[in-house]
């Protein structure tokens, strides 16, 4: 790993001017970022924040759920373009949801959060944002991208907390970025796709950095972060707009549907897109959603989609099954009022094979079903009727916390038992 020498104290500070939203209709492209969302880090970062707010008189930040989404996201969109304005070219504010928007702290290559609070800290629009006794709740995210690089996001608002914090730890992700409309996906990669947990060799210094450098949109001899200027120069502290209902409104979900429902088990993880309406069933643009898909997803089983609604802020979830894989019938031989059959083995996911027979082609009525183990590729049917011609089928299944996902049918074969 590239050893980081110096720390890249790079931050900005937005207060918010509203703007309306604007659909966008052009063709999603994207591009994909791998790392980690570091749940710890976002903890540690609110401590520190509110260990700085209660010496300076302000009140106590919430963590909310749904901003630490917010939040996450928009430290991974900065490992694409260190900016307040999204790789998307739209404002930072167009992606958080109405109520929550209040102001944006972001910073990059600061390997603590307490270095990273230092740098805040020793910005004056930053301190503001931190210290603002009108902001109740904060998402905080911390993206360590592959090549471990930190990047943090503080989006601060106010109001009740919709849905307290609850995680913990890392998680690796693969965060697919807009760069065109706003079809942003995340989605959490099992154990052994996660690209790094590894630190930088070299950490930031942990005093206050009084002089972050500055390395996009600024002249050379810039020291000072870009900030936003207030729109009442007599003000020394920023005011945050009361904005209750935007100009576009967003539209409400009613409906979310995958694109495939039902896959066949081959080891690798299932990702079926999503179609997201409103009541009317008109389809509803990625730019008032985020998809999130479950971290494993690759083995039998149900699985859940969740969609993150920027109208209410309110998770939607449509699901989708993973099924065992089929087997064949090789072989049906006749003896003295038996059958034995013979199949392919599927060596995974499964934990038996049923075996079902009948004297009806259609399998309708008078048929049995007998149940073998994995290890076993072959079953003789005993007690059948002579001179009668049978037909048998043979399928898989797996059996999860008592529920069982079933593979299709082979294809029967007959017989006249002798």
């Amino acid at each position: 790993m590239k050893k980081i020498t110096k720390p890249l104290a790079v931050i900005l500070s937005l207060l918010i001017l509203m703007c309306s939203f604007a659909v966008s209709v052009s063709a999603a492209d994207s591009v994909e970022v791998k790392g980690n969302f570091d749940y710890n880090n976002a903890s540690e970062m609110l401590r520190l924040v509110n260990n700085l707010r209660a010496e300076n008189g302000a009140g106590k930040l919430e963590m909310d759920m749904t901003l630490v989404n917010q939040a996450m996201i928009r430290a991974a969109e900065c490992a694409v373009s260190f900016s307040h304005t999204r790789p998307n070219g739209k404002s930072w504010s167009t992606y958080t949801s109405w109520e929550m928007t209040g102001a944006e702290n972001i910073s990059m290559g600061y390997s603590s959060a307490q270095s990273s609070v230092n740098g805040f800290w020793n910005s004056e629009g930053h301190k503001r944002n931190m210290l603002d006794s009108s902001f109740t709740k904060v998402g905080i995210g911390c993206f360590i991208s592959s090549k471990g690089t930190y990047y943090w996001a503080q989006e601060f608002s106010a109001g009740a907390v919709r849905e307290k914090f609850s995680e913990n730890g890392t998680r690796p992700v693969r965060v697919n970025v807009a760069l065109q409309g706003d079809n942003t996906t995340v989605e959490f990669l099992d154990s052994s796709e996660e690209p790094s947990k590894t630190a930088p060799t070299t950490p930031e210094n942990t005093k206050p950095q009084t002089k972050p450098t500055e390395t996009e949109g600024t002249k050379p001899s810039q020291t000072k972060p870009t900030e936003q200027k207030n729109t009442n120069p007599s003000q020394s502290t920023p005011t945050v707009p009361k904005v209750t209902e935007p100009t576009q409104k967003i539209p409400e979900i009613a409906s979310v549907k995958l694109s495939k429902e039902n896959y066949v088990y081959n080891g690798k993880n299932c990702t079926p897109s999503v179609t997201v309406k409103d009541k009317d069933g008109k389809s509803i643009s990625p730019e008032y959603y985020v998809v999130f898909y479950p971290k494993y997803r690759s083995k039998v089983g149900r699985y859940s989609v969740k969609v993150l609604s920027m109208a209410d802020s309110k998770f939607y979830t449509a699901g989708f099954t993973i099924n065992p894989k089929a087997t064949k019938i090789k072989s049906v031989s006749a003896s003295k009022k038996k059958l034995s059959v013979k199949w392919s083995k599927v060596k995974k996911e499964i934990s038996g094979y049923k075996i079902m027979y009948s004297t009806k082609k259609n399998f309708k009525s008078c048929t049995k079903t007998l149940t073998v183990g994995k290890t076993k590729t072959s079953k003789t049917i005993k007690g059948l009727k002579k001179g009668k011609k049978y037909y048998v089928k043979v399928r898989t299944y797996k059996k999860i916390n008592g529920k069982c996902y079933y593979s299709s049918w082979s294809a029967s074969k007959s017989k006249k038992v002798k």
